[in-house]
């Protein structure tokens, strides 16, 4: 997507976006620069192309593979159906090796989405707090544990939301939508800031 005055890298969506940034609570920062892909393909596929262009492929849906440092990581979001996310020269080499796999004649459809969706890295000790304030999940570690990824909603919008860690999570939203999911979780964190302030110090 260009940018508006049409010179230069496209505008980032974040640009003049304020993000809560408690580290006692929950701080939201931007998911560093990330290319994104989705990868419909068989099974039979998907096997060849762990191979030939070395994609950590999940072995059950709804969960996260990853490469070393996270350079590339692919999600299972449905039986024929990854999303990729790698760094520009990680996704760069994949996508030569998908090129050739390819041309030796293996059938699959590859979309770039890396401008539909924005990511946000949550981290911190009431981060499920945050995200329990406009997601319907069960997200304590036992009922979505670490590697877990999945569509749904926050606050009636559509997300794609991937525990990285046991306080770390990945929310991802389509580009339009924000503003809107941004303010919520600063309304969630502030909630959580004032709660636990009155915890400590009831009076």
């Amino acid at each position: 997507m260009a940018d508006a005055t049409g010179a230069g890298a496209p505008a980032s969506p974040f640009r003049g976006l304020a993000l809560p940034a408690s580290a006692g609570v929950c701080a939201v920062t931007e998911t560093c620069a990330t290319a994104r892909h989705v990868l419909r393909a068989d099974p039979e596929t998907a096997a060849a192309l762990a191979g030939l262009a070395a994609l950590p492929f999940p072995a059950a849906l709804n969960r996260i593979a990853a490469e070393r440092e996270r350079a590339l990581l692919v999600a299972m979001l449905g039986p024929d159906e990854w999303l990729v996310w790698a760094t520009p020269d990680t996704a760069a080499r994949v996508l030569q090796d998908l090129a050739r796999a390819k041309a030796a004649g293996h059938v699959f459809a590859l979309v770039d989405v890396s401008d539909r969706f924005c990511g946000m890295d949550l981290v911190g000790p009431a981060v499920e707090d945050v995200i329990a304030s406009g997601c319907p999940l069960p997200l304590d570690p036992a009922g979505f544990p670490v590697g877990r990824v999945t569509r749904t909603v926050f606050h009636r919008t559509e997300i794609i939301l991937a525990r990285m860690d046991s306080a770390s999570f990945r929310l991802e939203c389509g580009r339009s939508f924000l503003p809107y999911v941004a303010h919520h979780l600063t309304a969630a964190v502030v909630a959580q800031t004032a709660l636990l302030r009155h915890q400590s110090d009831p009076r």
